[in-house]
């Protein structure tokens, strides 16, 4: 009985579980492992055509889900679920599920949806959009020069919510401590340019 498969993405003989199914009914599992799967998805959403990327994954999503299949699957899952948790050994699905999901958001794949998923619910900002505005800045911080990234604070007013621009963490900092106030940030700038002390 076969138990391994040869990847082609990392060339490595991997146990037949690293690969995901593409076809139960005809005993086939994909041709890369689920590391290799992963990375190539990261790379493509994380390139120039990202966002329509992401748009067309939902969109096959949402088609699945309007599906009788997709429909009847979602209820089968949550009462499958409910049932092991309401087992005799209910206590311990219940905390490796919660450590199975602790572990999926530390995964690549994980920070991403996760920090997309924060920028969605904080600001309003769709992948796409968030991406274009990193794409306008050049991927450099609004005020200096250094790299930024889907990571990096997203700086808004705090009254109106309304996001204007990606800062590096210094001047995200920075700006929090002088409280959106122009007029402090003129008064420091005419301090530091003010002769010294015994000039």
């Amino acid at each position: 009985m076969i138990t391994t498969k040869r990847c082609i993405g990392c060339k490595e003989f991997l146990p037949l579980e690293e690969f995901h199914w593409a076809s139960r009914k005809l005993n086939y599992r994909s041709p890369r492992c689920s590391k290799c799967t992963s990375a190539g998805r990261r790379e493509r959403l994380s390139g120039a055509d990202g966002a329509e990327l992401l748009k067309a994954e939902r969109a096959r999503s949402a088609r699945w889900r309007s599906t009788e299949k997709g429909q009847a699957s979602r209820p089968k899952r949550a009462a499958a679920q409910r049932a092991r948790r309401a087992g005799p050994d209910g206590a311990k699905i219940l905390e490796a599920d919660r450590l199975s999901a602790e572990a999926r958001r530390k995964t690549p794949r994980g920070r991403f949806l996760q920090r997309t998923y924060q920028v969605r619910g904080q600001f309003g900002l769709e992948y796409h959009e968030h991406w274009a505005l990193l794409e306008y800045q050049a991927h450099k911080c609004a005020i200096c020069d250094r790299d930024v990234d889907l990571y990096s604070p997203i700086d808004h007013d705090h009254k109106t919510n309304k996001v204007r621009g990606v800062l590096c963490s210094h001047h995200n900092v920075g700006l929090g401590q002088f409280g959106d106030n122009p007029e402090a940030l003129h008064r420091a700038a005419r301090y530091i340019e003010r002769p010294q002390m015994g000039q």
